[in-house]
């Protein structure tokens, strides 16, 4: 241990020693783990043909095609990366203040930066593993769809695998501040970093909708002018800058003849592999500085930090405010009072918590501020085929963006609830109230906010009624849906050990719930669409009587419920079966 460098290796030896043998010993079925993998291959598939068909449509137009390619990849990186720096402050701030194993180490002969690098590793591991299945694909399918050599998939990995620990280091070192400096106004300054970013997506949002208002068709003056309004990704002081860069002088240094315009292939080869190793040397440098400046700040500010967060989680109150329990109760009257009441517990621990209703209303609100401005695209005047793809496609945005959520914020809160779950256990109420109380609490939740961004798509768009009920009725059933798999899989899969949300939906459970969900949301949007097109050409008088209505509610309804009731029924056995 008194080897400066030993103590990091040793607790993530301690850590990778303990997986092979809960591997070993069968704590870890084989079974769970082909189920995973094979989900997320396909998945992966499934994301590599969409980036892959994307790629070659660009390549339709030569003249725009390596500025257009450029600046997509750092479009995606700038956002991935953002988010990516959100997750781990979030992750970070659990990890490093709040996990049990800290305090357990800061007893233990461990140098506190060391216990910080430990923390930091783990951290980087449960924020990017999404980060990196969503980049792979994407740097498989831009190599395969230019016919690049072997070698650039290697380069673009390694500068993947470089730029992931600059954001990592800024969540970090930002967790490390605010515990030392404004512990006690975490929450607010959540709150308000939430806001910027939900502040900053709506104003692109704006700028991109207002480059076109008619029913002109796209052309490359609209395509100049929305690439303008996107040039922030472009700036040499963005480390998404540096990455796409180097990624693309990779691409030029692996098949010069597509980027050379009046320069020899030669030359512009040579030229291409000196800015790959410029991006590479930049990143590297500032991943190095940033990891260096969170282990300084460590060394000096971690024992204080992790003291001033233990007592400021301490002195938190809430005052108590009758109007809204009963208003709850004036609103949820139909129910019964212990439903009533479980309900309202798990909105004030949502309320209490803005690292889920900020995120939650970022993502949503963006939605919000697209479907009302549908119009700007004229999209309410195309052909019906044409406005049944584009509500069509409105349905499956907002569902794929619920199954995350549920799958985030719904999958663990049964096993949040601890080693405390026993106290609902003994409660003058059956348990399976408390399986019923959080799946009503998801679905009447998912319902209003999906509910109402498809009625206000459906409004911008002017589809027919009958699409409409159609598509409302879908919405009612992928809520019930997700909600009961989230709520299922989560009393199946408890994990009453753990408190940290991310490392709980990073486990065996999180991961199959998320791939269920993906997989029930892409089967029923898809019924939608195949008995939708029978619904386009409903009058405004009779559309109840379509018949492409029925069968599309009749799938949707019988597809909802097989997939949410089967995992419900399974986990209200399973917390009944359950032991303390």
């Amino acid at each position: 241990m008194d080897d400066a460098g030993a103590s990091p290796r040793v607790l993530i030896a301690g850590r990778l020693l303990d997986l092979r043998n809960s591997i070993s010993r069968g704590e870890r079925s084989w079974f769970k783990i082909a189920t995973v993998t094979t989900f997320g291959i396909a998945f992966w598939l499934g994301l590599f043909a969409l980036f892959h068909s994307g790629i070659v449509f660009i390549q339709k137009t030569p003249d725009m095609a390596r500025e257009l390619l450029e600046y997509l990849l750092a479009i995606f990186f700038f956002f991935l990366g953002l988010m990516l720096a959100f997750s781990n402050a979030i992750i970070a701030w659990s990890s490093l203040f709040r996990s049990t194993e800290t305090a357990f180490l800061m007893s233990s002969p461990v140098r506190l930066e060391h216990i910080y690098l430990y923390k930091a590793t783990e951290t980087l591991w449960f924020s990017s593993w999404a980060f990196l299945f969503l980049g792979t694909p994407m740097m498989a399918a831009y190599g395969i769809a230019l016919d690049l050599h072997l070698w650039f998939y290697a380069g673009s990995a390694v500068l993947i695998g470089i730029f992931i620990f600059i954001p990592s280091a800024v969540g970090n070192i930002s967790a490390l501040l605010i515990a030392r400096f404004i512990p006690r106004f975490r929450r607010r300054i959540l709150v308000t970093a939430g806001a910027l970013v939900l502040g900053a997506a709506v104003f692109l949002v704006y700028q991109v909708l207002a480059i076109r208002s008619g029913s002109v068709p796209i052309r490359q003056g609209w395509m100049r002018a929305l690439l303008n309004n996107l040039a922030f990704a472009q700036s040499p002081l963005c480390p998404s800058f540096w990455v796409a860069g180097g990624i693309s002088a990779l691409a030029g240094a692996s098949r010069p003849d597509l980027f050379a315009f009046g320069i020899s292939p030669a030359a512009l080869a040579a030229r291409a592999r000196q800015d790959a190793l410029l991006y590479g040397l930049t990143l590297f440098g500032n991943a190095l500085f940033l990891t260096r400046i969170g282990y300084l700040l460590a060394r000096r500010w971690f024992f204080e930090c992790w003291c001033t967060a233990q007592a400021a989680d301490h002195r938190r109150f809430y005052r108590e405010r009758r109007w809204v329990e009963a208003a709850w109760n004036a609103a949820l009257g139909v129910f019964p009072q212990n439903l009533r009441l479980l309900m309202l517990k798990d909105l004030r621990s949502f309320v209490r918590d803005p690292a889920q209703w900020s995120q939650f209303l970022i993502f949503f609100g963006l939605l919000g501020v697209y479907f009302f401005n549908l119009r700007s695209f004229a999209y309410h005047l195309k052909f019906a085929e044409w406005k049944l793809i584009i509500a069509l496609l409105n349905l499956c945005a907002t569902s794929l963006t619920l199954s995350t959520f549920t799958t985030r914020f719904v999958f663990p809160q049964l096993s949040l609830e601890g080693r405390r779950f026993w106290l609902l256990g003994v409660a003058p109420a059956e348990r399976g109230s408390v399986i019923a109380g959080k799946f009503l609490f998801c679905f009447l939740g998912s319902v209003l906010v999906s509910g109402s961004l498809i009625l206000t798509s459906s409004v911008m768009l002017r589809v027919p009624p009958a699409t409409v009920a159609l598509h409302v009725v879908a919405t009612l059933a992928i809520s019930f849906g997700l909600s009961g798999l989230s709520v299922g899989l989560g009393a199946v899969y408890p994990n009453f050990r753990e408190d940290n949300p991310s490392k709980i939906v990073s486990g065996y459970g999180g991961t199959l719930n998320l791939i269920l969900s993906l997989a029930f949301v892409s089967l029923l949007v898809a019924a939608t669409g195949w008995f939708g097109r029978e619904t386009m050409y409903a009058g405004m008088s009779g559309w109840w009587t379509s018949a492409g209505l029925w069968k599309g509610i009749g799938a949707v309804v019988a597809i909802a419920a097989v997939c949410g009731w089967l995992p419900l029924a399974a986990g209200l056995r399973s917390i009944r079966r359950l032991e303390f």
